[in-house]
């Protein structure tokens, strides 16, 4: 699970910035030697005012998981490495940008992150922490003579991989590839946790297909028929069928794919993929006046908040049951408050998070601050993104509050008792109509 991550230097966060999923009320460094599981939350929230860089924080965690996954192989081609520095001082803009996280492999703490600039790889660490002491694996810097330093404990063909290591690759990633049987290990743990990025309703065909896929496994239609009925939008059940695809739209994508190739090198999915995307059809069965029968009705003909809330809560209880972390940009885009409450205390709730899963999200939805949905955010998870004078974002937690425990977090917030929180001018907004 994710216990924390922290970064600097990214878009709209020019200072550092810590997101810990450490229960505010544990008292936990990194010197425990316990069960992370009952030390750690299930779900975090951060709420602000548009551009004030909630989608910020899950950018740079998705910018990090994407290094970590891409860089040794996808990125082979190109002699530099992406880079998002803050751009309103000319400082940052020429600094390196810091990305790091604290996951649990095989139940011991792990502290994994990298500087990175346009350049490349400036510098790389991986430290564990068995029975509550820190060990050095292995630290990388590229301004020393000697860039790595290797662990006692990290057995493996270490500096030959240094070796073909690129600067615009992280170590990691290389060793991963390599076979290296600790650092590979490290890696896939990684990437199994953040297997699950929701960024915005920009992904909605990507959400669709992951939902195709989900549905043909075991049971799965099962599970989605349910949540449909959860939701009380008139559905008893959903299936994906194959059909047959014109000979002519075939032939349109393999034109397109190729052309992505020819443009770019690489196309972001395999065109097998798109093709099986694209026969996969959804039927969604709904009840009719008559006892016992049923009309099918597709895709197209389905509201937008029925097929959201469909793509949402499938892939959540994936995540559920195989253990995690789903990021979601904008959870309750499209969603009722108690849809998006419910969504919440799935990962809330023991009974259906059996897998220690994990659920970071942006919302603008303050329902979830109050009481009248049985989601209620507790306040250690609960976090705010606002701007400063600079234009810096800055990331605080509402646990730093000394608000009681009986307040109305919702009616305080939308005072803006906490910030995070637009100032609108409606005099000015009243002459801007007017002109």
């Amino acid at each position: 699970m994710l216990l924390r991550f922290r970064a600097a230097n990214h878009k709209s966060f020019r200072d550092e910035f810590e997101l810990s999923m450490i229960r505010a009320d544990s008292d936990v460094g990194v010197s425990f030697d316990g069960d992370w599981a009952d030390v750690t939350r299930r779900v975090a929230a951060i709420y602000g005012a548009n551009a004030s860089g909630k989608t910020t924080v899950l950018d740079a965690l998705h910018f990090a998981v994407t290094a970590v996954r891409q860089s040794n192989v996808h990125w082979a081609d190109r002699d530099t490495f992406p880079y998002h520095p803050f751009k309103l001082d000319q400082g940052s803009a020429r600094s390196p940008s810091l990305y790091e996280m604290d996951v649990v492999v095989e139940g011991i703490r792990h502290t994994y992150g990298f500087r990175s600039n346009g350049r490349g790889v400036v510098g790389e660490w991986l430290y564990s922490y068995p029975r509550g002491r820190r060990r050095v694996l292995f630290e990388r810097d590229a301004t020393s003579p000697s860039p790595y330093r290797f662990g006692r404990t990290l057995k493996g063909e270490n500096a030959t991989i240094s070796k073909v290591t690129r600067d615009n690759a992280l170590f990691l990633s290389t060793a991963a590839s390599y076979r290296h049987e600790w650092l590979s290990k490290v890696r896939g743990s990684i990437l199994g946790k953040f297997d699950s990025f929701w960024r915005g309703n920009g992904e909605a065909e990507r959400r669709l297909a992951a939902v195709k896929r989900i549905l043909e496994g075991s049971k799965a239609e099962d599970r989605a028929s349910v949540l449909l009925r959860v939701a009380d939008v008139g559905i008893t059940g959903v299936t994906v069928e194959r059909a047959e695809v014109d000979e002519k739209f075939l032939k349109f994508l393999r034109h397109m794919h190729e052309f992505v190739q020819a443009e770019h090198g690489a196309a972001d999915a395999d065109l097998n993929d798109v093709l099986e995307d694209v026969s996969r059809r959804l039927q969604f069965s709904h009840a009719t006046a008559a006892p016992d029968t049923s009309v099918m009705l597709g895709l197209d003909e389905e509201s937008h908040g029925t097929i959201t809330w469909l793509t949402m809560a499938l892939p959540a209880l994936d995540v559920l049951r195989a253990g995690g972390v789903l990021v979601v940009d904008e959870l309750d885009s499209s969603l009722h408050p108690l849809l998006t409450a419910t969504l919440v205390r799935m990962f809330e709730e023991p009974a259906t998070n059996t897998a220690g899963a994990q659920l970071l999200f942006s919302s603008h939805d303050v329902s979830l601050l109050g009481k009248l949905t049985r989601g209620q955010l507790k306040r250690d998870e609960v976090w705010f993104t606002e701007k400063d004078s600079s234009g810096a974002s800055q990331l605080y937690s509402l646990a730093e509050f000394r608000t009681p425990e009986a307040g109305n977090v919702e009616k305080r917030y939308l005072e803006g008792r906490f910030g995070a929180t637009p100032i609108v001018d409606l005099d000015e907004l009243v002459g801007a109509a007017s002109k």
